[in-house]
């Protein structure tokens, strides 16, 4: 099973972008798998989430089911959203 790593970044001075990424584990090291640029007022928001986590599903081989490793400021809904995928 792989392990994907997934955060938001800023990727402009003062927070006005930000980077919603999904890395992948591979021998000890972060490789970028996908990532999507949101403007800051979308940052956490669930349909900025969505967007991502279907993205995310249709850029993956059918037959894998990845670990989604995410911190607690993505908050209940994230989760739940993420549980749907499997």
């Amino acid at each position: 099973m792989p392990v994907v790593l997934v955060d938001w970044s800023d990727i402009r001075e003062h927070k006005r972008l930000m980077a919603l990424r999904a890395s992948i584990v591979l021998h000890g090291r972060s490789i970028t798998l996908y990532e999507k640029a949101f403007p800051l007022s979308e940052q956490c928001s669930k349909s900025a989430h969505d967007q991502f986590l279907a993205d995310l599903a249709n850029i993956l081989p059918p037959n894998v089911t990845p670990l989604i490793v995410s911190d607690a400021g993505f908050k209940l809904p994230w989760f739940k959203s993420v549980e749907k995928y499997g």
